[in-house]
């Protein structure tokens, strides 16, 4: 079976969407941020992603004020 690259970039989104909160759960929150932004540029379209970093600045805000 032989992937395509768009399986690839899908595969990869999903990792750092995945390791980019729990980053954040680890309060790691520059690592969560530089995650979030690398999926976004794979998958901008995608929901998910633009949800995720959407709640990370929140949380961000929230732990400075």
């Amino acid at each position: 079976m032989k992937y395509t690259d768009g399986t690839n970039i899908d595969t990869m989104a999903i990792l750092l969407s995945n390791r980019s909160l729990s980053y954040l759960y680890d309060e790691e929150y520059q690592a969560a941020l530089i995650d979030a932004d690398n999926c976004i540029k794979l998958k901008p379209d995608w929901f998910r992603v633009g949800e995720q970093f959407v709640l990370e600045i929140l949380w961000l805000i929230r732990m400075v004020l």
